[in-house]
Formats: C-alpha cells, structure tokens, sequence
C-alpha cells in the first residue's frame, strides 16, 4: 500500500514523475551490452528486440511480491481503488440531489451531502 499526503496538483505530479522515471543504472548497463552484442552479432530487427526485451525482464529488479507470484506461477492481479479524500480548507462539496433539495424547508441551510470527512 502507498499513501502518500498530496497538499496539491503539482506535489503529485512530481511523485509520480519522479517514481516512473527513477533511474536504473545497472539495466542501462546491462541493455548497452545486449544492444552492442546485437549490433555486432547482425541479427535481424524482430530477433534484436527478442534480446533486448528477454535481457530487460530477466535483469530488471523485482519486489519480493512479484518475485514469489513468478516462481509460483501464482497470477499477478492488481486490485488496486482509488479513493478521493478533500483534505483542504475550501474542499470540494455535492450538494443533495434536486428531489431531495425540494422536499426540505426553503430556509434549510442542510443542502450538502455527508462525506468521508464529516
């Protein structure tokens, strides 16, 4: 599980930026070898990407998770919601629906619906 507190839009953007871009030094290592080895080896274009891709997913680090999913040949599902918590001071708020608005009283300051923070 990642929780992560996001005080804004761009305070997100960077974490994810920042987590789908984090570098991998030794698969670009690993990759410049296979590609060199490939180059040299004059293979065709569908062969060369074959290399490349089964060096890509034997050397690319994996969590423990993944790992004991792939030994067991367990399925790998993601299951994975998504859930909006308004945590700010002029937080976002849904008004009840319309049929609800005109049953109660005209004067009735009771027009929002409840939510997780309430």
């Amino acid at each position: 599980m990642d929780i992560q507190f996001v005080l804004d839009s761009y305070s997100c953007n960077m974490y994810m930026l920042s987590y789908i871009s984090k570098p991998e030094h030794e698969m670009n290592n690993i990759l410049k070898i296979v590609i060199k080895g490939v180059c040299e080896a004059n293979v065709n274009e569908e062969d060369e990407m074959k290399h490349i891709m089964q060096a890509y997913s034997k050397h690319r680090q994996v969590s423990a998770q993944e790992s004991v999913a792939r030994t067991c040949s367990l399925p790998m599902k993601c299951s994975r919601s998504v859930m909006f918590i308004p945590t700010d001071d002029d937080a976002l708020q849904m008004s009840l629906p319309r049929s609800v608005l005109h049953i109660k009283d005209p004067d009735s300051e009771d027009v929002w619906m409840s939510g997780m923070i309430d």
